[in-house]
């Protein structure tokens, strides 16, 4: 049975080490405290949490009314992330500060600590943790192997590609994640 091509595994894998490494640099060098880090999580996980609560409540809708590709669609999730993403990184923020938890040497640090949960921990450990366990259970010669090539073939088969065509998009895709880390933040950065 084919399995997916292992090349896909190092953009989770750079983008979690980036994350983590600064993550880790800003707290030794710069004096993240780990609580900060923690709010960030707040902040972030929230957004999350309310954006699947939104969209599960309201999506089908959406898209029956203006299909699954359009420019309403489109607003309709990125007004989300503005909303509850953007804007609740800033109440937390807020909060913290008001209540002496956080100051404006730990702005920095916030911004370091958002990206870290979306970027190294949404985007890559977790990622990555799926990639590997569908190397895993592709490379078994089993039911679930069969149909879980089945479910990825019909939903992901550029995963099958076995080209080096494919560096280009994990090339992009660690781009677009470190400009993920610069706009999180920056944006912290010029709030505080």
């Amino acid at each position: 049975m084919e399995n997916i091509n292992p090349l896909f595994l190092l953009q989770p894998i750079i983008v979690t080490a980036f994350s983590v490494a600064l993550v880790v640099y800003w707290h030794f060098k710069r004096g993240l405290r780990w609580r900060v880090l923690f709010y960030a999580l707040a902040a972030y996980g929230g957004a999350i949490a309310l954006k699947s609560i939104v969209q599960s409540l309201t999506s089908s809708a959406v898209i029956s009314t203006f299909g699954s590709v359009s420019v309403a669609v489109g607003l309709y999730y990125g007004l989300q992330t503005v909303v509850f993403e953007v804007g609740g990184a800033f109440l937390v923020a807020w909060l913290m500060v008001s209540w002496n938890r956080i100051s404006a040497k730990d702005a920095e640090g916030y911004g370091i600590g958002l990206a870290f949960w979306e970027n190294g921990f949404l985007l890559g450990m977790l990622l990555l943790f799926n990639l590997i366990i569908y190397y895993i259970v592709l490379s078994t010669n089993s039911a679930i192997a069969a149909n879980l090539f089945t479910q990825l073939m019909n939903s992901q088969p550029g995963l099958f590609n076995q080209s080096l065509n494919i560096l280009p998009n994990v090339g992009l895709g660690i781009l677009e994640r470190v400009s993920s880390l610069l706009f999180h933040f920056s944006g912290v950065i010029f709030v505080c």
